[in-house]
């Protein structure tokens, strides 16, 4: 059983990279809650089917601010099962992020009527901490675009 998680700030690419890992025969799960990773993984590792052999799963800024608290506990729990994760963190400045966001017209997870789009990447930051600090592998994607960010990550 491998799990890759990707995780990251919005607007670096975890879309991309989760569309990656299901082009290369993960089971792909955008925005599981944390709550649910275990019971996932514990049904897949009791069900060996070919399908359940390599997950990716997405955790970000959607998630709720306990869970995101809760993650080095969660990781901790699947790695004591046996499982092995991978934790990939995707980050870029935040000029490039505002750049891809007014490209895009997106709507950032945490922009609100009084929070600015500058504010919320601020915040994001500041919420992911617990999971960045524990990435296995960090990547910066400012200078990347979608080809050179598949590239990479196809990789690793």
């Amino acid at each position: 059983m491998r799990l890759v998680i990707v995780s990251g700030l919005s607007g670096t690419g975890k879309t991309v990279a989760l569309k990656l890992y299901e082009d290369l025969g993960y089971y792909c799960i955008d925005n599981i809650p944390l709550d649910l990773v275990q019971p996932l993984i514990a049904h897949a590792v009791s069900h060996p089917e070919p399908r359940y052999g390599e997950f990716a799963i997405g955790v970000d800024a959607r998630a709720t601010p306990s869970e995101i608290r809760n993650f080095p506990e969660v990781l901790r729990a699947l790695r004591a099962q046996g499982v092995a994760v991978h934790v990939l963190f995707l980050t870029a400045s935040d000029e490039v992020i505002l750049r891809r966001y007014n490209e895009t017209r997106r709507k950032h997870p945490l922009t609100t009527q009084e929070v600015s789009l500058q504010e919320a990447i601020r915040l994001e930051r500041k919420l992911l901490e617990p999971v960045a600090a524990l990435a296995d592998d960090l990547l910066d994607t400012s200078a990347l675009n979608l080809h050179d960010l598949r590239a990479m990550i196809g990789a690793r």
